[in-house]
């Protein structure tokens, strides 16, 4: 089952395609499946890690 604040990035490397859930699956029994890419290749779930690895709001903490 999708969570809400999941992200999935696509497998293929010349894709780079990312997705983040905004709603959890309301279908308690789902069956646990990656999602599908728009260029046909299968999500992998991102360890929470890779989202701070990013560098993506680093440069805003500054000494002075």
């Amino acid at each position: 089952m999708m969570q809400q604040g999941e992200k999935y990035q696509c497998t293929n490397e010349e894709c780079g395609c990312e997705i983040s859930v905004t709603k959890s699956s309301q279908i308690a029994d789902s069956e646990s499946q990656n999602p599908t890419c728009c260029c046909g290749e299968e999500m992998e779930l991102m360890e929470s890690s890779s989202r701070s690895a990013s560098g993506k709001g680093s440069r805003q903490q500054t000494s002075r």
